[in-house]
């Protein structure tokens, strides 16, 4: 009786010591979950100016809920669901009629909550209105964005910070006025465009049509305006995913015609013969920029080619100049640049991508005598060697599309083997509310005297522009 009585007391002791223990980690976890929320900047107040976005696409939704589910990351009303539950939100899932709602943190890019719905009909007030459409939420928001970076994994978790599939509630409009790919003005010196064409070929994929100019070549060492020609044409462009700044382009195809501009202190003068180079017959522009490495492998998706060339078609006559007297000038007639540029490579907090580009260029270069007496250009000093020059360029940047403060932000180093110089220079590209911004670029010169610079080049070369863009 007394070997009963002692077992009891030893079992209720155990028993109260591991209710003591349970109820001690219990109150643990909440300080420690207390301490966790306090550590986080309360914005409560701002809730409804946090930007919302939502993911349509079924089978995104689908894989960003099997996620959750294989890391028992949902719950209902606190509790992890049972499998009846579980089986009758997956029916749902498979069937396309869930989306996923999306909300950033009010003074970063982080996502602060997470919440899957699917929307329903209501009953009408009464018979002149249509049914109304609300939301029924499935599990309970999921609000740290720690735990959901952790679930989804570093690719998908930004894929959704930069609103690849970008529906969104900022102006608190219907959730099913979807918003269309919108035509855009994209005013600058240097680069710009107008859409004037759009065909949806599915919800996410899209064929863009587009007037575009372009002036310079930073990969040849002539940036913006001091290249001498401006080449309009045609852009055709495929995109695969929509981001709310930025398209994700799987090609495009660009073809102009180069117009020759007058710039400012390299006009014709009998007295001084400047650094000039000038127009000196007609000429195609081309582009073409894609990854057909994707088609193969996933490995390089964050692989961009791009091909770029202008030759001439027409040499220009001494009439063509209309000078009463003789004058020599330098002529750019033919170039072609290949850059492969690797994207997102490393996350620099919150400040952006790391990226780099490697860069072959070939270009040539023609010093012409102009005599009004004779009909064509004379060529002076011709080269055994051909007149093509021969540039390796190095780019290294860091690029953001989200946010407040749209920025490519890159450092070049460029050197011609064939001449033995080189360029240095730094490349901004800033754009505010993805509205306004500017364009601006710097290059030094190094590795050769400034006196031994070849006579058409520069020591120094800055271009800046301002930009407007204009979605209609």
């Amino acid at each position: 009786m007394k070997l009963r009585n002692l077992t009891l007391f030893f079992t209720l002791l155990f028993a109260v010591s591991l209710f003591a223990q349970n109820e001690s980690d219990s109150l643990k976890i909440q300080r420690l979950e207390k301490i966790y929320r306090n550590l986080e900047y309360n914005t409560i107040a701002f809730n409804d100016l946090k930007n919302k976005w939502y993911v349509t696409d079924p089978i995104y939704v689908r894989e960003i809920y099997n996620r959750f589910i294989v890391n028992n990351g949902l719950l209902i009303n606190g509790k992890k669901p049972t499998r009846e539950q579980l089986l009758k939100m997956t029916e749902e899932i498979y069937a396309g009629n869930v989306f996923i709602e999306l909300r950033k943190r009010y003074y970063d890019d982080e996502i602060d909550q997470l919440r899957f719905f699917k929307e329903v009909k209501v009953a009408a007030i009464d018979s002149t209105k249509e049914p109304e459409v609300k939301r029924e939420y499935f599990f309970d928001p999921i609000t740290d964005y720690v735990f959901i970076k952790d679930i989804l994994g570093d690719v998908v978790y930004n894929d959704l910070k930069q609103q690849f599939y970008a529906y969104t509630d900022l102006t608190k409009e219907a959730f099913d006025n979807k918003q269309a790919y919108n035509f855009d003005l994209y005013m600058t010196l240097l680069n710009p465009y107008i859409q004037f064409w759009s065909i949806t070929t599915a919800n996410k994929n899209k064929y863009l049509v587009s007037f575009f100019s372009r002036w310079g070549n930073d990969y040849i060492l002539f940036p913006g305006w001091y290249y001498p020609d401006i080449f309009p044409g045609v852009k055709v462009s495929y995109i695969d995913h929509l981001k709310n700044n930025e398209p994700y382009l799987s090609y495009s195809v660009e073809v102009g015609y180069g117009i020759p501009v007058r710039q400012p202190q390299l006009e014709f003068n009998r007295d001084v013969f400047g650094p000039r180079i000038f127009h000196s017959g007609s000429n195609i522009f081309f582009r073409i920029f894609g990854n057909p490495f994707r088609l193969f492998t996933h490995d390089l998706d964050n692989l961009d080619l791009t091909l770029t060339g202008m030759f001439s078609i027409t040499t220009y006559k001494s009439s063509n100049y209309n000078l009463p007297y003789k004058s020599q000038f330098y002529s750019n007639r033919d170039f072609v640049s290949f850059v492969a540029k690797y994207n997102d490579i490393l996350e620099v907090m919150n400040l952006g991508w790391f990226y780099a580009a490697l860069g072959l260029s070939s270009y040539d270069i023609y010093h012409y005598l102009l005599d009004p007496n004779v009909s064509d250009l004379i060529e002076v000093n011709p080269s055994p060697k051909g007149n093509f020059e021969h540039v390796i360029s190095l780019d290294l940047g860091l690029s953001e599309y989200t946010g407040l403060l749209i920025h490519d932000i890159a450092t070049q180093f460029s050197y011609n083997v064939s001449k033995s110089y080189g360029y240095a220079g730094i490349k901004a590209h800033l754009l505010l509310s993805n509205v306004i911004g500017l364009d601006f670029k710097f290059f030094t010169s190094f590795g050769i005297s400034k006196s031994a610079m070849p006579f058409f080049r520069r020591d120094t070369y800055i271009v800046f522009s301002p930009i407007i863009k204009i979605n209609y």
